[in-house]
């Protein structure tokens, strides 16, 4: 059986111009992997804690980590993780650093299945005990305009999404869809004068006057592709209101409660994202109460892929759908009981990039691993969000056996 030999990491760059983290792992039989960890533009203050100082992870790695972790047998990934979360010994991952931790649990996890001869996606199903086989991939949500922290404009929303639909429809089919009503996006807004420069996440960003101009654009470039909307295409909105100062001002003169039922009577809204703020569990619920049988409530930076915070929001019944972000954790094995508890409590799984990525496809099968219902990788343009789209579309060649 191979062992963990060495480990090494190194600064890189990711989509946004920042320094980040990749590390490498290398068996004692020669076989190696990388991972990279991806950056948010916003961290929530419930997230595990990213070390800034990438020159002492870097020095973490090649000493305290490689000592901790040599002679390890890389597919018992649970061993592994409990031995970076005991080397941190903080709450938050704040002495080593989430991204720190995170690039070695994935690049481990990536080595071992290269040492198993299997597929990266067997491998992480494997892991999380998945007993069925895998027979369908996520639907993407496409990120097709851009606002809030995503993008230099007027609009305070932070994600205007569509969601291909179609139960006999492949994922193939769903992407190329959604890249047909990207480029006739672009048209539209040409045609109206905007300039078709890109956010963050592959999106435009045009200058609107409100939330509602970028849903009823989503809808026009729908139909004028030729689907119907919220039959074959839906909407997805990320509010993202703790990036927010005030919401009662972005949905003013409505309430927010009145504005988000106005706008899933108006609108194909199939998922709402992030409504309020991450400590309003009070509204969460009414919302949830009010609104969840129609569509899906989605808690992102409430529950921050934290198990803790997951458990309270089921308890008390806040959303009904989770957005996972392995580096909002730590490690791919916290990242699996989150999305493990999410499924036992019927809350649809959403697997998300972060706005400052790498082009690293790690989630596109931890998606399909999962069998979660979305993945959630930006728009179908920027590198490094297509590689995650172009990765699933190999997947699925690979389990039809193409």
């Amino acid at each position: 059986m191979s062992k963990i030999a060495k480990i090494t990491g190194q600064k890189i760059v990711n989509c946004l111009g920042d320094n980040t983290i990749e590390v490498l792992v290398e068996l004692d039989n020669g076989l190696s992997e990388r991972a990279s960890v991806p950056t948010g533009a916003l961290r929530g203050k419930y997230e595990a804690v990213s070390v800034h100082d990438l020159d002492k992870a870097i020095q973490n790695i090649a000493t305290v980590i490689t000592e901790n972790l040599r002679g390890r047998d890389p597919v018992d990934q649970s061993e592994v993780d409990k031995i970076l979360i005991a080397l941190d010994n903080t709450p938050n991952k704040s002495n080593l650093g989430a991204n720190t931790l995170l690039g070695v649990s994935l690049a481990v996890a990536r080595v071992a299945s290269l040492s198993e001869g299997i597929q990266l996606y067997q491998h992480i199903a494997n892991l999380f005990g998945q007993k069925n086989p895998i027979k369908r991939l996520p639907d993407p949500m496409l990120n097709l305009i851009n606002g809030g922290a995503h993008a230099d404009n007027n609009l305070s929303f932070q994600d205007f999404m569509i969601v291909p639909v179609g139960e006999n429809l492949d994922f193939a089919g769903k992407l190329e869809k959604g890249v047909k009503i990207f480029h006739t996006l672009k048209e539209l807004l040409h045609n109206m004068g905007q300039k078709v420069n890109v956010g963050d996440e592959g999106g435009f960003a045009p200058e609107l006057y409100s939330n509602e101009e970028a849903m009823e654009l989503l809808v026009s470039a729908i139909t004028k592709s030729g689907y119907i909307p919220k039959e074959e295409v839906s909407i997805a909105i990320d509010v993202a209101a703790d990036g927010i100062p005030d919401l009662s001002i972005a949905t003013y003169p409505q309430t927010p409660f009145e504005y988000y039922e106005k706008i899933v009577k108006n609108y194909p809204i199939k998922i709402l994202e992030d409504p309020y703020k991450q400590d309003d569990w009070t509204s969460w619920a009414t919302l949830n109460q009010k609104l969840g049988a129609m569509i899906s409530i989605v808690g992102d930076d409430l529950f921050a892929t934290n198990l803790t915070r997951l458990e309270k929001g089921i308890e008390i019944k806040v959303a009904n759908s989770i957005s996972v972000k392995p580096n909002q954790i730590g490690t791919l094995s916290e990242t699996l009981n989150v999305i493990r508890k999410a499924q036992e409590a019927n809350f649809e799984v959403q697997i998300s990039h972060r706005a400052g990525e790498t082009e690293d496809t790690f989630i596109a099968d931890l998606a399909v691993a999962t069998q979660a219902k979305y993945i959630k990788a930006g728009a179908p343009n920027r590198g490094e969000r297509v590689a995650k789209y172009d990765q699933l579309l190999r997947i699925e060649k690979e389990l039809k056996g193409d």
